[in-house]
């Protein structure tokens, strides 16, 4: 185990190293603009960018960025506004106007929002919509909008210090009301004291992980400044970030008076040398073991598990199979057929008269998503008392635009569930359906089209574009804040989604774990946890199989952001 250990401290020491690499292949840009009598550059994210880098480069005070949120979760070609240092007005000094003055003016830049603007001015967005009735269509890029001034009000939040402030960076200060907020808003674990539970003094997890330890020597640091490589260029780093979400869960858990004993193992994707790791390691005595992450080698160390009756958790695979005569087994992410059974009995429950349609090019994949879907929906309808609804299936590449058309309800709202993934076809096919005006159209898409660069934003807002996912994080959450800035603190970088699921295996198990003991296979559904970008609910997947998860994450984009609809 020291070995073990002595290896991934090695490793994380690597980490930082490639992080540091990362940050000096940062340009500063040379692109300025005066916007509201202030100059800003205007700096575009690139690949490995990070805010607390771009802080440091600009020399600007990172709650400065922060300030507006859609800067929490940076994307490539991002373009964010950084204050010039000799323009910034003293933190403490209110910004002067002339009295009669009743508003000054906000040009609007790519991806922003209505939140962060009414961040900036310290006003609230209903405000700033009565002074400007247009925006009830949305924002655009270019617009210039009125904002409201108001008397004895600065424009930026005036910032109050006392002597416990002084002695801290303000950065700090601004994590701590944010975990304090969330700890009002969302508290981690709802304890149910009157329970007796099989509970002990100490709990033992093992955490499989593909950590390649052995192909660290593939990373060099002159090479990586030199060809401009980050984290994701190795393979060592795939799975990082899931341990550095799970510790810092586990740090805070045992504050809280949980005692673990965390046992770390670097584990590949080999069932041969799977079977070798469980002839040398006992891992009988564990309370949880958490992967490994590839299902050859999950389904081998599974086996052993269930002949243990110890709980084994996948946090990736979609596949039901690896529950399979298996109680013990835990999956994280829902198989397909969950997945569109929740949007189904969203759709039927919002739109209880719609027109639904299921458009697709015939193929043999696509065929058999509509099958899925179209029984999933039938069977939401039978369920679904009050429902009139309607399901028809469209072959697009046969019928057309012109043939969609006739399908379209003039008096219900019509559902277009469409499953082709073609973007040439999609950027022209979601381009006509937005010109249509007379008919009510809610749009489903499948997860890949965010990431089609000729789709315009517009045309989701205006089609009420859905996407489902299992896995989705709102950035706008205190919660995901406090985590957000907590992770950015510890490890000088920001969170993907592998930290995120970290975070929520480890506080859900680990909360089973202390408000039920070894028996919490038999609680979960009086299990109350906060994740953040997902729920767990879990049902077994068939008699003497495993528990699934059965919740997807519906959400859509209203006013240039993404909004979870169910909760």
């Amino acid at each position: 185990m020291k070995k073990q250990f002595l290896s991934l401290f090695l490793f994380l020491l690597m980490l930082g190293m490639a992080y540091a690499q990362e940050e000096k292949g940062i340009v500063k840009s040379e692109k300025i603009e005066t916007i509201n009598g202030r100059k800003f550059y205007m700096h575009t994210i690139e690949k490995g960018h990070t805010l607390y880098s771009i802080a440091k480069l600009y020399q600007v005070d990172l709650k400065i960025l922060e300030a507006d949120t859609n800067n929490l979760h940076l994307k490539i070609g991002q373009i964010i506004q950084i204050p010039i240092k000799s323009d910034l007005k003293d933190e403490n000094n209110i910004i002067t106007r002339k009295p009669d003055s009743l508003f000054t003016t906000h040009t609007v830049i790519s991806k922003e929002t209505l939140y962060g603007i009414s961040r900036k001015y310290n006003i609230d967005e209903e405000d700033i919509l009565k002074a400007n009735p247009e925006l009830k269509d949305g924002l655009k890029p270019g617009q210039i909008i009125r904002i409201p001034l108001k008397k004895n009000i600065p424009l930026k939040p005036e910032i109050q210090k006392n002597k416990t402030q002084d002695e801290k960076p303000q950065d700090k200060i601004l994590e701590e009301k944010l975990i304090e907020k969330a700890s009002e808003d969302k508290p981690l674990i709802e304890e149910h004291k009157q329970f007796k539970s099989n509970k002990r003094e100490t709990y033992n997890i093992a955490l499989l992980i593909p950590l390649y330890l052995k192909n660290l020597d593939d990373i060099i640091p002159e090479d990586i400044q030199m060809n401009n490589q980050t984290a994701a260029d190795f393979k060592s780093f795939t799975f990082i970030q899931f341990y550095e979400g799970f510790m810092q869960v586990l740090d805070t858990m045992v504050q809280q008076g949980i005692n673990v004993k965390l046992f770390t193992y670097d584990f590949p994707d080999d069932t041969v040398m799977a079977a070798a790791f469980l002839k040398k390691h006992d891992l009988s005595k564990m309370d949880i073991i958490i992967g490994p992450f590839f299902y050859k080698s999950f389904k081998f160390v599974a086996e052993y598990a269930k002949s243990k009756k110890i709980p084994i958790i996948n946090p990736f695979s979609e596949r039901r199979n690896i529950l399979e005569s298996n109680p013990t087994a835990f999956k994280l992410v829902p198989a397909y057929q969950n997945q569109v059974e929740n949007v189904a009995k969203y759709l039927v429950d919002s739109f209880p008269r719609a027109n639904i349609l299921l458009i697709h090019n015939n193929k043999e994949q696509e065929k058999k998503r509509v099958e899925v879907f179209k029984t999933a929906i039938n069977e939401a309808f039978k369920e679904n008392a009050y429902s009139e609804g309607s399901v028809k299936e469209i072959i697009y590449n046969q019928a057309g635009f012109a043939g969609l058309q006739t399908k379209l309800s003039l008096n219900r709202e019509n559902i277009l569930i469409t499953l082709m993934e073609s973007e040439l076809l999609v950027t022209s096919y979601i381009s006509k359906l937005s010109s249509i005006k007379d008919q009510k159209i809610t749009l489903i898409a499948p997860l890949q089209w965010k990431n089609f660069d000729k789709i315009e934003t517009e045309y989701f807002l205006k089609l009420n574009t859905h996407f489902f996912e299992p896995n989705f994080v709102d950035y706008e959450d205190t919660a995901t804040k406090a985590f957000i800035l907590r992770f950015r603190g510890k490890y000088l970088t920001e969170p993907n989604e592998m930290a995120f699921t970290g975070h929520d295996v480890a506080l859900y198990f680990l909360s089973a774990l202390m408000n039920y003991g070894n028996d919490f296979p038999d609680q979960l559904s009086k299990l109350k946890v906060s994740t953040l970008q997902t729920r767990y609910i879990f049902k077994r997947a068939g008699e003497n199989n495993g528990f699934e998860n059965t919740f997807v994450n519906i959400y859509k984009m209203q006013d240039y952001k993404f909004v979870k609809m169910n909760k």
